[in-house]
């Protein structure tokens, strides 16, 4: 599942361009992609989603 990789990435607190660089992909897509994962969750901010993540179990506090 892509979304969750990409939450996991963003949660780990990785730049942009290490996620870019990881994916293969260019750093304003990458940028792009936590704005599209606050609203389909519906979270304010990248503090949240990393909340989000302990929450269900990506990531360990």
């Amino acid at each position: 599942m892509q979304a969750a990789r990409d939450l996991l990435l963003v949660a780990q607190g990785h730049t942009s361009q290490e996620i870019a660089d990881f994916l293969v992909i260019s750093p304003k897509i990458v940028e792009s992609h936590p704005a599209e994962l606050l609203q389909k969750v519906g979270l304010k901010d990248r503090l949240e989603l990393t909340r989000y993540a302990i929450r269900v179990g990506l990531i360990e506090p």
